[in-house]
């Protein structure tokens, strides 16, 4: 007698059949698993090289940032040499243009066309080439106001390269800049070159002020002054430089 099962195979064929199709179901299996795990590499790859790329750009960004830091170094550099600065390391010079002067005889200040926007701020030093121009007194968004090292309110460290003597440079309110303070004891005579000392101020040490014209007694007959004729005729100047 033959039995059928429900499916209406043989016992027997029945068998047969699963004994054949069982290692070809698994390799089929098998195959499937490959062909998934050969997708997800493939998507792994692709995930990673898409960080690479972005590695990559970061790093040409970089590189090109600071080529161009390097170049703003050595522009500084070139300049500072050009105009007989000897500043810190870490400093910068922002070259700027003088657009207004507060009188054109004896001016207190001058207005120059940088500001807020351009990193200026109040207690900046500027300067034209080696020589002492005055400080920030005043900023704006695109312009500054600076207080020349003439104004009436100035009280500016300076001594002589000559004798070393040290004192305070002062407008003796007739616009003329006297060098007070001066010791006794000090030598100090006319033709002495004046400079920045660097004591108790903003302005770096060895900025040219001036060259004394004239010493004397002070009012308390104690201490020495001396007439300073300023180096830079400020009316004059069209651009100067703050010190970053």
């Amino acid at each position: 007698m033959l039995f059928f099962d429900r499916f209406g195979f043989l016992n027997g064929a029945k068998s047969a059949y699963d004994s054949l199709m069982t290692p070809i179901n698994k390799s089929i299996v098998n195959v499937n698993q490959q062909i998934i795990s050969f997708e997800e590499t493939i998507s792994n790859l692709n995930m990673y090289k898409s960080k690479v790329d972005q590695l990559e750009s970061q790093i040409t960004a970089y590189r090109e940032l600071q080529l161009k830091s390097d170049n703003v170094i050595k522009e500084n550099e070139i300049l500072r040499n050009q105009l007989g600065l000897k500043l810190e390391v870490n400093k910068k010079l922002v070259e700027t243009n003088i657009i207004n002067f507060s009188d054109y005889n004896f001016p207190e200040y001058i207005v120059i066309d940088t500001g807020v926007d351009n990193q200026i701020a109040k207690g900046d030093v500027v300067v034209s080439g080696k020589y002492a121009v005055g400080i920030v007194t005043n900023v704006s968004s695109n312009t500054s106001e600076v207080e020349l090292i003439t104004s009436k309110n100035t009280n500016l460290a300076v001594e002589s390269i000559q004798g070393f003597a040290k004192g305070v440079l002062t407008n003796d309110k007739k616009n003329r800049l006297l060098m007070t303070l001066i010791l006794p004891e000090e030598q100090i005579k006319e033709g002495d070159q004046i400079i920045t000392s660097g004591l108790n101020s903003p302005f770096p040490y060895g900025l040219l002020v001036g060259t004394v014209v004239k010493t004397e007694k002070s009012v308390n007959n104690f201490n020495l002054e001396a007439e300073v004729n300023k180096y830079l005729d400020f009316v004059k100047l069209q651009k100067v430089f703050v010190i970053k």
